[in-house]
């Protein structure tokens, strides 16, 4: 398992370029995680996609992920690649079992490509929590304020 450098520079990279939309799992490509740290690709799983599959349809999806994206092949050297996971929700940066579920489903997809697929990033509105690292912090946040509505004149 590769840890990443910095969790929080992770998220404002995906969050340059991508949404942190409630509900939403982000599985993001990364390139030497623990050194460079560089973005290859974001997958967006919306909530509608993944939030009522049973367990072993989570891991299909997974696997289908991580099968669809540019990863590598090793060539017999070391992995240098981790899909990391980004799960955007409100409430407590604390992992719950829901959040366990999207763990387990990556323990069982068999992807068998060239990449780690440890990486775990919980990002809710109180901040986000690193599951590997360890690490937490308040920003970046997940924003779940109600859109504006729209006024009737």
């Amino acid at each position: 398992m590769v840890r990443t450098q910095d969790p929080a520079q992770l998220l404002k990279d995906v969050q340059a370029q991508h949404r942190l939309v409630t509900g939403d799992l982000l599985v993001v490509l990364v390139e030497q995680p623990s050194t460079v740290q560089r973005v290859v690709d974001v997958r967006r799983i919306k909530a509608r996609d993944w939030k009522e599959l049973e367990r072993h349809e989570l891991s299909d999806l997974l696997c289908e992920v991580a099968r669809g994206m540019p990863i590598p092949e090793r060539g017999g050297g070391p992995l240098t690649h981790d899909l990391h996971t980004i799960l955007c929700r409100p409430g407590l940066t604390v992992v719950d079992g829901k959040d366990a579920e999207v763990l387990a489903g990556w323990r069982y997809s068999n992807h068998l490509t060239d990449a780690f697929d440890a990486g775990f990033t919980l990002v809710t509105d109180h901040g986000w929590y690193d599951l590997m690292s360890d690490l937490a912090g308040h920003e970046p946040a997940l924003d779940v304020s109600p859109e504006p509505a729209l006024r009737v004149c």
